[in-house]
């Protein structure tokens, strides 16, 4: 692992309930840990979600130039560009 550092953050009753929670079931051996697994999960579906939208914006650049979709679209995303007016 990597160097870690100390970040003081503050949460809510809720929130820290539920690392607690975590931390009893023996899913982690701390809070420290049980904060930092969830913190990198955040991350990586952020990842992941800009890598989506990434690629979306793409599919919109390509079909401004060349009139038309290079992919048949199906279930929610061509739900989703119907409401965006964009299918």
């Amino acid at each position: 692992m990597k160097k870690s550092r100390v970040v003081p953050v503050r949460l809510s009753s809720e929130l820290l309930e539920a690392v607690d929670a975590l931390v009893r079931a023996g899913l982690y051996s701390s809070r420290s840990e049980a904060v930092r697994a969830l913190v990198e999960a955040g991350l990586e579906k952020v990842g992941r979600a800009r890598l989506v939208a990434e690629a979306v914006e793409k599919l919109f650049e390509l079909e401004e130039r060349e009139g038309r979709l290079p992919v048949e679209l199906r279930g929610g995303l061509k739900q989703l560009l119907e409401e965006r007016g964009r299918y």
